[in-house]
């Protein structure tokens, strides 16, 4: 009798079909889904279905001549009408044959689609499962017991050598007795799994057998299973001999076996076990076990099959491997079935876990989905899934520890001696003994209160908690990445700047063309292309990502970038359910997975090295969305962070801005040596030693010297005068030690500096040499005004002020208090807490990782919104800030406080910051500090000018002028250009930029370094020589006094020569003298 039905869309049964020509020409074809688990394209013409690449038709029906079919109702064995032609790897059989028919025992050949194939035996086409070709009893009467034809030395099928591939060498494997004979290799003989269809490969292991030995319509093993079961399997009824009641172990509820009908053989619903039935392996897997309570799989007799130790109702037992992660009621304390499902259909025990060993197709259980933190602690656990294996001591997960469930054999994940409980209520953890605690990211959300993420955890890209990521990428101030697709309702999709309605930008930025679109697979049957419309010239695609990344560089539109697409391998796509994918045939008869899309199919999905896939806007899109980083290893536009393994924009290296935690993306060798020093270059190196030494020494000399000279004045203005020259060489005094300071700073740090970077610039000696340069810089301006004021007030004064007076050393303790009290006002006034929401640039939170580098209130703001949600944009607090982003954290450790980044921690070198936007809350403060001194300037430009000319006119007015005069003269200008050129040298150049900057004309923030070490402290070396004569004195003594030495040592010694030369003429006459005598 034929059946009707056929597997279609919903893929339930088969139709039946009458042979006819074959053809299709006659037909009209659709296309379907075939199958039930698994769906598989194919096209059907009328009520038969469609061979591969070719125009013959085939039908397929129910092969009801084996009786076992009315027996067990399986509905499994299925007839071919024919044969498709060049269909090497059998998609034929694939989807007709459903999911819980299909077997794959012993070996899973490439050459298989779908885990069967067909067999033409002596006119008949029949799908071969596995080991076993299915045909009907009356066939197999006639077939020379042919039924299990794998691996038996002999070529059963007309049409392929598969069921003789990928076999064993006969001299090194185990023989297989059953049906048929064929092999298996050695070591898979007791290896706890049936590799043997009778599994006789199980049956004497460990000096002891299961099932019995006889000989039997199965060969010569019947299963455990079959035993004691009511009904004779071996010739000599032995299987039902050895069920004596006084060798009963117990009693247990039958399993399934092949459904319900296997209930009549124990009408009470009780099985009894005997030895020979502990701990067999089952043979068919989970739903045919001997016991469907697991009573069979306990206290083992043979240790190599025990699993785990447990109380069973009190009492010490043991459970097989096959007792585990089936839901059993077996431990009193439920560890069997700790279990958890890995990836689709890998379902592993929590002791299988982080163990070392891939125990799933893709190695998920190896992954940092589950292992991202390891204990130090080792242990043997509990649970052995191999118990033939020598246990090891392996670390354990630290989500273990203290959760109420046994790991360790030993228990040490469980004693709280080895851990520090860290937290409290929601936020209670442990960590290790010697590790710190620290708070956790509250995950604050109606659907997950109570929830938090350690900082280990926290910004992974893993999402532990649902507003983790979007608060993450906005704390890091993530830029909008360019990966939009638009897309039509006709699946055309539009690249770039090529859009509907923007055909007059294409004549600005360049034309657009399309092309029909499908990758990485051409031609895969039902699979449509799409036009896409993209520029018709290259594009730089270091900004572009996801799907846009995806259709410009497999369309040939990316400078310097390769297609990341591969194909999608049938074994591939493991963690997408089966109902969200369809196989098909490529070009190349390859078998690949596409997806549905607006009713019809298409190719979205990457294939990731491990298996696992994603969608084309998962690629390149700076997430590790595989796992194993193939879906970004082949991209161009991103930066892998070295230490954290983080993706960022290829355009955020090197930019000044933190973005890796590691801070890899601008401390790395991609960086210049000069962006990982505090000061760039040697040349600054060098500078800032030698102006800051020559700065502390002549200051030094000047002020030690003036001291004598104020005490000594005769008159106020000479007292006035020097002790003014001498707030102008401490003020530049300052900035020499803030020089030499910075100078050490950078050697001390060096190269470490880039990693370092927050820690100098929110520690108080940033802000003590910021507030010394300042102190410095102001005070010895101020003193060159005060100073210029003092002599043109006294340009005409011919009586000199009594220096002595009450009226006198008021007004010189008031100049000098004025200048020092404005100095250190303007210095210090950035630095208190009443004014942080003017002059705090950003907060540094060290060891957070939600935060990276400064953080300022553009980014506050964004964070505090996307984890409040409803957030009303507004001015706030720097207080009110600390606030609400302590409320995200945990407070168990007196909670999350960022370290002010103060006002002199905008750059490196601590210097004012007078380099400042509108943005900036400081601008106001900052110009109107830049304008005073630039007032000053004009000032002590006035005052030299209005000397020289005094001074000039009141030389003219002399009738006959003297040399020394005009050499006087001469010298005053001289000077008086000297100083007016320095501070314009100074400023002037320093104010322009600063203004350039305010008004975003030019960046020159870059350039701190530059004016904090050269351009400003040009004048604390060059003012020594121009406002005291005393260190040319000081130069011409010295010179003098080398002179007058060498001189007189020249002279000494021409006297000591000519002493010499007279004593020996002396001698040499004497002796002259004697000899004449003689």
């Amino acid at each position: 009798m034929v059946s009707n039905i056929l597997v279609g869309f919903t893929a339930m049964s088969i139709y039946a079909l009458a042979l006819d020509s074959g053809t299709s020409d006659s037909k009209e074809c659709e296309l379907v889904e075939v199958g039930d688990e698994r769906k598989y394209l194919k096209e059907k013409c009328g009520d038969k279905f469609k061979c591969p690449r070719s125009d013959v038709l085939y039908s397929v029906e129910l092969y009801t001549d084996d009786p076992l079919f009315n027996k067990w109702s399986t509905n499994c064995t299925l007839k071919y009408d024919r044969l498709c032609p060049n269909d090497q790897n059998f998609y034929e059989v694939c989807g007709h044959i459903r999911s819980e028919c299909e077997s794959n025992f012993g070996r899973d050949l490439e050459e298989k689609f779908c885990r069967t194939y067909t067999c033409q035996y002596q006119g008949q086409v029949l799908p071969f499962l596995g080991e076993e070709i299915t045909l009907g009893y009356k066939i197999i009467s006639g077939l020379a017991n042919k039924r299990y034809a794998g691996c038996n030395g002999e070529l059963t099928c007309s049409n392929t050598d598969v069921d003789e591939k990928g076999c064993p060498d006969p001299g090194a494997s185990f023989l297989c007795m059953g049906e048929s004979k064929s092999y298996i290799r050695a070591d898979q003989e007791c290896d706890l799994t049936c590799d043997c269809h009778r599994c006789n490969d199980e049956a004497e292991c460990g000096n002891r057998t299961y099932g019995v030995m006889c000989d039997s319509t199965f060969g010569n093993h019947v299963h455990a299973m079959y035993v004691c079961n009511g009904q004779n399997n071996c010739y000599n009824g032995l299987d039902e001999q050895v069920c004596e009641e006084k060798d009963k172990v117990r009693e247990c509820i039958p399993g399934e076996l092949h459904g319900p009908r296997f209930y009549n053989i124990f009408p009470n619903m009780i099985r009894s076990l005997f030895p020979h039935q502990i701990c067999a392996v089952p043979r068919l897997g989970p739903y045919a076990y001997t016991c469907q309570d697991g009573l069979d799989q306990i206290n083992c007799s043979d240790s190599s099959r025990v699993a785990m130790q447990c109380n069973m109702r009190g009492f010490p037992t043991t459970l097989s491997v096959f007792a585990i992660c089936l839901n059993y009621d077996l431990c009193d304390d439920g560890y069997q079935n700790q279990c958890v499902e890995v990836e689709g259909g890998c379902l592993l025990h929590r002791n299988q876990l982080c163990d070392k060993e891939v125990n799933c197709p893709q190695g998920t259980d190896e992954t940092k989905t589950f292992c991202s933190t390891l204990s130090t602690q080792i242990c043997t656990r509990r649970v052995k899934m191999s118990p033939n294996k020598t246990s090891k001591q392996i670390n354990f997960p630290m989500s273990w520890v203290m959760d109420g469930h046994q790991d360790c054999e030993d228990g040490i994940d469980e004693n709280v001696e080895y851990w520090r409980k860290c937290g409290s209520k929601e936020t209670l953890r442990y960590v290790e003994k010697d590790e710190n605690c620290n708070e956790v990211f509250l995950c604050d959300t109606e659907d997950q209160v109570g929830k938090f993420v350690t900082f280990e955890n926290l910004c992974d890209k893993v999402p532990s908690c649902g507003i983790e990521n979007i608060v993450c990428w906005n704390a890091r101030n993530v830029k909008r990445k360019w990966d939009f697709v638009a897309q039509n309702q006709l699946n055309v999709k539009y690249l770039s700047y090529c859009l509907p309605g923007m055909e007059k930008l294409e004549h600005l930025i360049g034309s657009c063309s399309f092309t029909n679109f499908i990758a990485p697979d051409r031609n895969i049957l039902g699979v449509q292309t799409y036009k896409i419309y993209f520029p018709e010239e290259k594009q730089e695609c270091g900004n572009a990502f996801g799907e846009l990344y995806v259709h410009l560089s497999c369309t040939d539109k990316c400078n310097h970038a390769k297609c990341p697409l591969g194909r999608v391998k049938q074994n591939s796509c493991v963690n997408i359910l089966n109902t969200n994918k369809v196989y098909s045939l490529t070009e190349d008869y390859s078998l690949a997975i596409v997806a549905r899309s607006r009713g019809g199919y298409v190719n979205k999905y990457f294939s990731c090295n491990n298996s696992q896939c994603v969608t084309y806007d998962k690629v390149c899109n700076l997430v590790n969305d595989c796992g194993d980083d193939s879906d970004e290893k082949n991209c161009i536009n991103h930066f892998k962070c070295a230490e954290t393994s983080e993706y960022v924009l290829k355009t955020a290296v090197c930019d000044g801005i933190v973005d890796c935690r590691d801070f890899s993306d601008e401390c790395g060798n991609s960086c210049s040596l000069a962006s990982r020093n505090l000061l760039q270059n040697t040349f600054l190196k060098a500078f800032a030693w030698l102006s800051g030494i020559l700065a502390t020494l002549l200051n030094l000399t000047i002020i030690l010297t003036s001291l004598g000279e104020i005490v000594n004045s005769q008159s106020l203005r000479n007292r006035m005068d020097k002790s003014l020259i001498s707030l102008i060489a401490v003020g530049d005094l300052l900035i020499g030690v803030y020089l030499l300071a910075i100078a050490g700073v950078d050697a001390y740090y060096s190269e470490a500096y880039c990693k370092k970077k927050f820690v100098w610039l929110t520690s108080a000696y940033c802000n003590i040499l910021g507030t010394f340069s300042t102190v410095g810089s102001q005070l010895s301006l101020f003193s060159m005004a005060a100073l210029g004021v003092s002599r043109l007030a006294n340009i005409k004064r011919l009586v000199p002020e009594d220096p002595s007076t009450i009226k006198s050393k008021i007004k010189l303790s008031a100049t000098v208090a004025v200048l020092v009290i404005a100095s250190l006002a303007i210095s210090v006034f950035p630095l208190f807490p009443q004014f942080e929401d003017f002059f705090v640039n950003g907060l540094h939170y060290d060891g957070v990782t939600l935060f990276t580098g400064m953080v300022d209130k553009e980014t506050h703001h964004r964070v505090l919104q996307s984890y409040n949600g409803r957030y009303r944009e507004q001015p706030i607090s720097w207080k009110t800030v600390r606030r609400m982003v302590g409320e995200m954290f945990s407070k168990d450790y007196e909670g999350i406080a960022g370290t002010k980044v103060e006002f002199y921690g905008s750059d490196s070198v601590c210097i004012f910051k007078y380099l400042v936007t509108k943005s900036d809350p400081q601008h106001v403060f900052s110009l109107a500090i830049l304008t005073v001194n630039f007032l000053c300037f004009l000032f002590i430009t006035a005052c030299y000018t209005i000397i020289q000319l005094y001074v000039v006119n009141q030389s003219n007015a002399v009738v006959s002028k003297v040399s020394s005069t005009r050499r006087r003269d001469l010298k005053l200008q001289t000077k008086v250009s000297i100083i007016i050129g320095t501070d314009f040298l100074c400023w002037i150049p320093f104010i322009v930029v600063c203004a350039l900057h305010f008004f975003e004309a030019i960046d020159a923030a870059a350039w701190y370094s530059v004016f904090s070490v050269i351009i400003l402290p040009f004048n604390s070396v060059i003012n020594p020589l121009l406002y005291s004569d005393m260190v040319f004195r000081k130069g011409n003594r010295m010179v003098g006094y080398f002179t007058s030495t060498v001189l007189t040592l020249g002279r000494n010694v021409s006297t000591r020569m000519d002493s010499t030369a007279n004593t020996h003429e002396f001698g040499s006459q004497n002796t002259r003298n004697n000899n004449t005598e003689l």
